[in-house]
């Protein structure tokens, strides 16, 4: 998943480089919350952020491709597993997560409220599509129940987000955002994370 992600990465940046357009390259601080945060450590994004139009313009509209990658917060989880059988016993068990990697391509939609100034709060919504694969192994006692060796999901997410940005000069743009990631439909179970951005923005016009 890593060489698709920075594949797609350069293709972005490319594509928006021969337009009239903003580009920019963003670090988040991507922390589950919920069940996940009992599962995955936070973790590190990077993303290119292309936006349509001009950079002193009030609402501007764009795309993103990001990646990131988790691990668990234990080595093992303890769990316990019917077996097959005709009491169905309950055995001792556990579970292993060996990655937990996360590719996304997003429609990105800014609202600056003052887009003139030298700072400017902005009020932004992302809907993004992730595909996701999980490595993991179940165990009940000697037996292995199940293995996943980069098993493929995918959910579609909002990631709501407020922010501010600074404007450096004509050309370079710098903002911070913090956001909520939503999942609400897709084949993994339902996931939130918040998202801590950094973003820096160059301007082709």
């Amino acid at each position: 998943m890593k060489k698709t992600a920075f594949s797609l990465l350069a293709f972005l940046s490319f594509s928006f480089s021969a337009l009239r357009a903003q580009i920019g390259a963003q670090l988040s601080l991507v922390a589950p919350t919920g069940y996940y945060s009992y599962l995955l450590k936070p973790g590190v994004s990077f993303e290119i952020v292309g936006k349509y139009g001009e950079a002193d313009s009030y609402y501007s509209f764009g795309a993103s491709i990001g990646y990131f990658s988790l691990s668990a917060t234990q080595d093992t989880f303890h769990n316990t597993y019917g077996v097959g059988g005709p009491n169905n016993a309950l055995c001792p068990g556990y579970s292993v997560i060996h990655s937990f990697e996360e590719l996304s391509f997003g429609i990105t939609n800014d609202l600056k409220l003052m887009p003139t100034k030298k700072f400017s709060p902005v009020i932004g919504c992302d809907l993004n599509f992730s595909g996701i694969q999980i490595s993991e192994d179940d165990y009940a006692e000697t037996l292995e129940l199940s293995s996943d060796n980069g098993e493929d999901y995918w959910l579609i997410s909002i990631v709501p987000r407020i922010g501010l940005q600074y404007k450096i000069n004509d050309k370079f743009f710098l903002s911070a955002f913090f956001g909520r990631s939503l999942s609400f439909v897709g084949t993994a179970n339902a996931q939130q994370y918040d998202k801590t951005s950094i973003c820096f923005q160059y301007s082709l016009e």
